[in-house]
């Protein structure tokens, strides 16, 4: 079996607040959420890995591994991943983006070339949850940790990091509808809608 040369880590998160429900198992069609985004992204990596909390249970019979600190965020996530794997580029996106592109990934993985981390920015702001990073940005993912930062965005400031502009992005994604928001009802009823699977 050869290694794999691009993986996908899936970040299953938690429940929204706002929403009061694990977003991961929210039904989207025929699959929960997490399930879609796995589709999605499987045509693009050679392997996925959900990264879960602890005691979080999901619809999903691929490979799981957890945090190994509770509720700290997407930065204890993205190191769970990256030491699960031993290819050495990463898509990493959140569970709660069934409108996710696969060309968004093919994108991001392109632009990773000659950096350590293609990173979106949307609306002003960073979107570290779906962005590609070599497997060596996990030290300063630790470093960064242990000094008790737990902004993922933060993240781009201690590496080599390929900012996308919007600009950038519509080439991929012309809508920007992998980055839609799903943390109320309404926006997953929304998602929904624009899906067909009202």
């Amino acid at each position: 079996m050869t290694a794999p040369s691009r993986s996908a880590i899936v970040l299953a998160g938690g429940g929204s607040r706002r929403m009061g429900r694990d977003k991961a198992n929210l039904p989207f069609g025929p699959e929960t959420v997490l399930q879609r985004v796995v589709r999605i992204i499987s045509a693009s990596v050679d392997e996925v890995i959900v990264v879960a909390r602890q005691g979080q249970a999901l619809a999903f019979p691929g490979r799981v591994v957890w945090d190994e600190v509770a509720e700290e965020g997407p930065v204890a996530g993205l190191i769970a991943g990256l030491g699960a794997t031993v290819a050495t580029s990463c898509a990493v996106v959140s569970c709660d983006q069934p409108l996710l592109e696969g060309a968004l990934i093919e994108m991001l993985f392109s632009q990773l070339q000659g950096h350590d981390a293609a990173i979106p920015r949307v609306a002003g702001f960073l979107v570290p949850t779906c962005a590609a990073y070599r497997r060596d940005v996990l030290e300063a993912a630790q470093a960064m940790f242990q000094s008790g930062e737990r902004r993922l965005s933060r993240l781009a400031d201690r590496i080599d990091a390929r900012i996308l502009e919007e600009s950038d992005l519509l080439i991929a994604d012309a809508g920007l509808a992998s980055f839609r928001p799903c943390n109320t009802l309404v926006e997953y009823e929304s998602l929904l809608r624009d899906a067909g699977l009202a």
